[in-house]
């Protein structure tokens, strides 16, 4: 299965899985789980799954992110 390049941030999920950090950082998925070890590193731990908030993964990175400024949607229960 051939990976996809991203191109655009904006493109990545909202919390990305580590598969999606080494394809940002173009290196390795085992590498990338050695970066989550990192205290520094921003990521949420779900039992044995770990996340990675896209907005605190750019600010930590040095990535600029450009989204659009809109009221975000209200849910009601």
């Amino acid at each position: 299965m051939a990976k996809q390049k991203i191109t655009d941030v904006e493109q990545l999920p909202l919390m990305m899985k580590m598969r999606d950090v080494a394809n940002v950082m173009d290196i390795a998925l085992r590498r990338a789980y050695e970066l989550a070890q990192d205290p520094t590193f921003p990521k949420i731990v779900v039992g044995k799954s770990i996340r990675v908030p896209r907005d605190a993964f750019c600010r930590w990175a040095g990535i600029e992110l450009h989204v659009s400024q809109h009221k975000p949607t209200e849910i009601s229960a």
